[in-house]
């Protein structure tokens, strides 16, 4: 009996009792551990369908990974090989980075299915930008089977050509905008009224002199059409002398304006040249040249000298011969003069009933038509008379 009550003791000690309850601990432990591999191991395999066990995959993106000239405005989305629980699929699994950076969205099942998820960028897409997308592990599907790990991919959205004019209102450019990479893209530039293109530049790089500038596009252009002021000069023109004549083509213009000075003589006038300052720049009435420069211009005239004629003859015809007699300028300083036939001795010049003088060698300053006369009188005969 002693030994009996011994060994009871030995069961109830405290090894004993330790040993029975860690079986009470171990048992629902081991189950929560079986439990726990039994809801996280799933079998893959190539087939749609919503079988148990089955771990959902991503099988597509779009974009897809490494995409290039995707649109700002793309929606991205996610398909899986099987329906997926929505609950567990929104902006804290399905995330879209610009660099460290989460962008704002809005996360959706496609309608009519749940194997697909469409995010929504609330704001465009940065242009030329490479974005990364994740689908965290942990999202899953109706019978709580779950992605196993992060599924990442990423692309690169297309690039923008930026145009902007400087200054501002010297012209207009098209021809900027979105464009898939390696496009060939050809901007340009139109002058406005007194300016003129003088090139584009990136930064401050000068790209080109073409206004019309052509390339293959590789990412971001920002270009500059750079105008320039088109100088004006002004042109002066008078006359010389005043009453001389007239003239047009005056006034302001732009440089390498191709300017035409014209003058006209007044009557009893005639164009001598154009002259700038002291020296002669044309002959020619109408005067061209591109204006480069001010110019101050003067048409210079000169009057037209009067002709008058003066008309000689004798009385009698055979009394003598008359010389001096033709057409000349106004003014001139003449000498008609009369020579006496045999038997006959000149009297004198007469105009009209006018003597106007009795020298045979008659000078006189012309100021209007003379019609003289040279008057001869006969030579009586002499006889002697011898006694």
């Amino acid at each position: 009996m002693l030994r009996e009550k011994k060994t009871t003791k030995e069961k109830r000690s405290p090894q004993n009792k330790w040993s029975m309850n860690s079986r009470f601990v171990f048992i629902p432990l081991l189950m929560t551990l079986l439990l726990g591999v039994l809801m996280t191991q799933c079998k893959k395999d190539d087939y749609d369908g919503e079988i148990k066990g089955v771990c959902p995959i991503v099988i597509a993106t779009n974009p897809a990974d490494k995409a290039a000239s995707v649109v700002s405005t793309k929606k991205i989305d996610v398909t899986f090989n099987k329906n997926m629980d929505p609950t567990t699929i929104d902006i804290k699994s399905f995330i879209i980075m610009q660099g460290s950076t989460a962008i704002s969205g809005t996360v959706t099942p496609t309608s009519g299915e749940t194997a697909t998820f469409t995010f929504t960028p609330a704001s465009p897409l940065a242009p030329f930008t490479v974005y990364s997308g994740t689908m965290k592990k942990g999202v899953r599907d109706p019978m709580r089977n779950a992605l196993q790990e992060d599924y990442v991919w990423s692309f690169t959205t297309q690039p923008q050509v930026t145009l902007s004019s400087s200054p501002k209102e010297g012209g207009t450019t098209t021809g900027g905008g979105i464009f898939n990479v390696d496009s060939l893209i050809t901007v340009k530039a139109v002058s406005a009224v007194g300016y003129t293109f003088t090139n584009w530049t990136e930064g401050i790089v000068p790209v080109s002199t073409d206004a019309n500038y052509a390339f293959n596009i590789k990412g971001n252009r920002v270009l500059v059409a750079n105008f320039a002021v088109i100088p004006k000069y002004t042109v002066m023109l008078s006359s010389n002398p005043l009453a001389g004549g007239t003239t047009t083509g005056a006034g302001t213009f732009e440089s390498s304006t191709s300017i035409t000075a014209k003058a006209v003589p007044s009557v009893g006038y005639t164009f001598t040249n154009w002259t700038e300052g002291t020296t002669i720049v044309s002959t020619n009435a109408d005067f061209t040249f591109n204006l480069t420069a001010n110019k101050t211009l003067v048409a210079n005239f000169t009057p037209i000298t009067p002709q008058f004629t003066v008309v000689l003859s004798s009385n009698p015809l055979l009394g003598g011969t008359t010389t001096g007699g033709g057409k000349f300028d106004s003014g001139a300083s003449l000498t008609v003069k009369a020579v006496s036939a045999v038997g006959y001795t000149f009297k004198n010049w007469t105009e009209g009933v006018n003597i106007v003088s009795t020298d045979a060698n008659f000078t006189f300053t012309l100021t209007a038509n003379r019609t003289l006369v040279a008057n001869f009188t006969a030579i009586t005969p002499q006889f002697t008379v011898a006694l």
